[in-house]
């Protein structure tokens, strides 16, 4: 995957506002969402949110921090986070991701914004489709 300058440059802020490494940058609406290296979210937030909140009135967006992981499985369950998936299975392409029902609305988000940004970052670094069960 290549990164724009402008990317690179939202990566370079994240870095000097939190401490933490970050893999990638993306617009999902009106909100940025990074994506940081595994193990880094903690410092990505900071302590008591501060590290996002510096990181916002920097970029003057809302910021969302995801972290990264190797595995599509994992990776699936970070983006949800903190909504726990009862199960995430992978096949033919698609990542099936199952949330128990009083789970699954906080899991989509208010107008579907989470499973939106979900869908993006999975086919953007597993090359996967989302679905939501």
């Amino acid at each position: 995957m290549k990164l724009s300058m402008q990317e690179i440059g939202l990566l370079n802020l994240l870095e000097s506002a939190t401490g933490a490494q970050g893999r990638d940058a993306v617009a999902v609406g009106e909100k940025l969402v990074f994506v940081v290296n595994e193990g880094q979210l903690g410092r990505a937030i900071g302590k008591g949110g501060e590290g996002l909140r510096r990181l916002e009135a920097r970029v003057g967006k809302q910021v969302e921090v995801v972290e990264y992981a190797e595995g599509a499985e994992k990776f699936a369950r970070n983006l949800f986070a903190p909504v726990n998936a009862e199960n995430v299975e992978v096949k033919n392409g698609t990542a099936f991701v199952r949330f128990k029902g009083e789970d699954k609305g906080r899991a989509i988000g208010r107008g579907g914004e989470k499973a939106e940004r979900a869908r993006a970052l999975l086919e953007r670094f597993h090359g996967l489709k989302l679905k939501i069960l």
